[in-house]
């Protein structure tokens, strides 16, 4: 090979390589070649021994039954390498060194390819694997994309500048459309196979997928592994022949490349699809989660089917959490994971409305006792990649309304403390924000029920300002000096008629009759004392003027 920069590494592997069964390779030698000026072009990289002796032989592991091989030259391509380790011996090569257990090597090189430019990303990871490929390659199907103008791309070459190379095929269609069957399935927990006598160990499967015609995907799907596979709105499933002469020849002996330096003619294994069945779009609902997964329970209105209600606990108060909508369809199924089913087609948003209807997308919240961030929300969907919605969306059950509502958790009641029966205020809202309406006030004094709002017997206890519903507690007051206890319940609806409350514990800390009843006994109590004060002085006075007058009566007898 010309132009490179082959150089000796100070370094040696300081790991042990076990690459032949009785012997173990400690401290080898590494030689590094530098070929980021080489051009590789259809013929990958080829090296050339330097001098005849000693024997080179490499390392093949592209081939089954040949693992060592004498040879002048050494390749490298994207779908092959024989860099690695080399041996050299003065009589010794190929597989004879196996053979007869060779250990007195001339010398044993470890050489790697280096380059300043480049890197490699592959974009097929998905598709059959063979044991005989040694973990090297992959086996899927070429298909034309659009954003690359009909051709394949497997992969990308990045250069040290950020320039990127695209790598592939280019396609052209030399042939008739052949004949195939092509069919929507009925049932996704049915065999998928072409021939009802056939099972679907008997055939590969591959689903393509070109809703984003951007973004168009092939992947591979194992029906016979333990875990389920993914399966998406829009998949069509092609279905190919697990064994044809083709695919028995690359599982028993690996992709054995069809040229090494003398030709450069390359087509890559060929196997005919046997049939393609559509994947059906599947029923579904809109459902709300946070963000560890946790699906939030939303009560269902039975008079309005876009409309559901969340109602709080105690345990999503006074906390931050992402939420968000997901499209989870409801067909049962334990053949394929649909849990991400339409994410390739609809995006989702969890929002809110101001007054004048414009929408703010909401990715977390924070619920508390006072009713913050409590109310109306929605759930909408997009096409996931622009433009208009797919035809399908109408499969899925909307979420138009969402009311976030209290519960009747007793996190939600609120305590108030009145000084005295004329401190007291007993009001409700006539509207909570933009979702909840007044509909009805209950009054239960001392335990007892004793107004409501509702009843037409009660009303003239209530009135009613521009905000608030106002109970009258006066028309009441000094009917009973006992009053210790008032509960006050404030009820309200939503336009789509769901219910909730608002609950308030008040406690009058002293009871009376009236306007400074507690002055009054307060006088009484002073007026009291203060004339026992004055008796007890008057009496003194007499009892010391009446003693005095004795004494002065004695001295004159």
């Amino acid at each position: 090979m010309s132009n490179s920069k082959t150089y000796a590494s100070n370094s040696r592997h300081n790991k042990d390589i076990k690459a032949l069964d009785y012997i173990i390779l400690r401290n080898v030698p590494i030689i590094k070649i530098d070929v980021t000026d080489h051009n590789p072009e259809e013929h990958g990289l080829l090296f050339d021994k330097y001098q005849p002796s000693p024997i080179q032989t490499i390392i093949l592991n592209y081939e089954k039954n040949v693992y060592l091989k004498e040879s002048q030259h050494a390749s490298c391509h994207l779908s092959f390498c024989e860099i690695g380790l080399i041996f050299y011996h003065n009589s010794e090569k190929g597989q004879d060194i196996v053979n007869k257990k060779v250990t007195d090597f001339a010398m044993v090189l470890y050489v790697m390819l280096t380059s300043d430019e480049a890197k490699f990303h592959p974009f097929v990871t998905s598709g059959i694997e063979y044991a005989s490929f040694r973990k090297r390659h992959i086996l899927a199907p070429i298909y034309p994309q659009t954003k690359y103008e009909g051709n394949f791309i497997f992969g990308e070459i990045e250069y040290v500048d950020e320039t990127k190379l695209k790598v592939g095929f280019k396609l052209d269609k030399k042939y008739d459309s052949t004949d195939i069957s092509v069919g929507t399935i009925g049932n996704i927990n049915e065999n998928i196979v072409c021939l009802s006598t056939n099972s679907e160990k008997d055939y590969f499967h591959f689903t393509y997928n070109d809703i984003n015609k951007d973004n168009i995907e092939m992947n591979y799907i194992n029906l016979q592994s333990n875990k389920k596979p993914s399966i998406y709105h829009g998949d069509i499933i092609y279905i190919y022949p697990s064994s044809s002469q083709t695919l028995d020849k690359l599982s028993k002996d690996g992709y054995n490349f069809p040229y090494r330096h003398e030709t450069s003619n390359h087509y890559p294994p060929i196997t005919d699809v046997s049939c393609v069945k559509n994947v059906p779009p599947l029923s579904a609902e809109m459902k709300l989660f946070t963000d560890n997964g946790e699906e939030l329970i939303l009560k269902k209105n039975e008079k309005f089917l876009n409309s559901k209600t969340l109602y709080v606990n105690k345990t999503l108060l006074d906390r931050t959490f992402n939420i968000y909508c997901k499209i989870v369809p409801t067909f049962k199924t334990q053949k394929f994971n649909i849990d991400n089913f339409y994410d390739k087609t609809f995006k989702t948003h969890f929002i809110s409305e101001d007054s004048s209807g414009n929408p703010t997308t909401i990715t977390n919240l924070r619920l508390s006792k006072n009713l913050e961030n409590f109310g109306l929300y929605k759930c909408i969907f997009q096409s996931a990649f622009g433009g208009s919605l797919h035809n399908d969306h109408n499969l899925i059950e909307n979420l138009s309304k969402i009311y976030i509502l209290p519960s009747d958790d007793k996190a939600f009641i609120k305590d108030e403390i009145w000084e005295n029966i004329n401190k007291v205020v007993i009001k409700c809202d006539s509207k909570v924000k933009n979702y909840g309406i007044y509909d009805d006030m209950e009054i239960i004094i001392n335990g007892k029920s004793m107004f409501r709002n509702s009843d037409s017997k009660a009303r003239e206890y209530f009135v009613k300002d521009d905000k608030h519903i106002i109970f009258k507690y006066n028309l009441f007051n000094g009917t009973d000096s006992n009053i210790k206890n008032i509960v006050y319940i404030c009820k309200y609806k939503t336009d789509t008629e769901i219910s909730f409350t608002r609950q308030f514990n008040g406690t009058i800390i002293q009871s009376g009759e009236g306007p400074g009843s507690n002055k009054i006994f307060l006088y009484i109590g002073l007026m009291a004392g203060f004339v026992i004060l004055v008796i007890i002085i008057l009496a003194s006075v007499v009892y010391v003027v009446r003693k005095r007058k004795l004494k002065r009566l004695r001295r004159k007898n």
